[in-house]
């Protein structure tokens, strides 16, 4: 049993059955990228006030969720963003790196992040598929390297 499928059990709950319907499912194609972190850097103005510039770290960050937003806007097409608590599941399929044996590492337990590659589908598909990522209560998150043959990306389910 998964480690999110025991904890849910300990509450007396069944993942599973807490969410039935699937709202959409797409895929997204190309090399996920993660979302970055936030900086922040202090600055002064003419006039000696204090301000603070934040932004992401990660520019092609951005093109990815750009590009994940646009395959959830065409999949969920024109219907009204949900209102009430998802679950989302994302699988990762990355390309195994040519130096690196699936014998000596059969998972891809380096970066990408895989709580920042989540976060850069969530911020994208919030507004599309649904109104709020506070609205996500359950996240099964899963990064894996594809065969030779297989597309990277990332599939998306929304279910409720």
């Amino acid at each position: 049993m998964a480690s999110n499928q025991k904890l849910y059990a300990d509450a007396g709950m069944n993942l599973d059955e807490l969410f039935l319907e699937t709202l959409v499912e797409f895929f997204v194609a190309g090399e996920p990228k993660a979302k970055g972190s936030m900086r922040s850097i202090p600055f002064q103005d003419k006039a000696g006030k204090l301000h603070v510039n934040t932004f992401h770290d990660t520019k092609s960050g951005t093109a990815w969720e750009r590009i994940t937003k646009l395959a959830a806007l065409e999949s969920w097409g024109s219907r009204p963003t949900f209102k009430d608590a998802v679950r989302v599941d994302l699988t990762f399929t990355l390309k195994r790196p040519k130096t690196v044996s699936e014998k000596k590492r059969p998972q891809p337990i380096v970066k990408p992040d895989i709580d920042k590659l989540a976060r850069s589908v969530l911020d994208a598909v919030t507004g599309v598929v649904f109104a709020d990522d506070a609205q996500v209560t359950g996240l099964v998150a899963t990064k894996r390297y594809g065969s030779d043959t297989e597309p990277t990306g990332v599939t998306v389910r929304i279910l409720r």
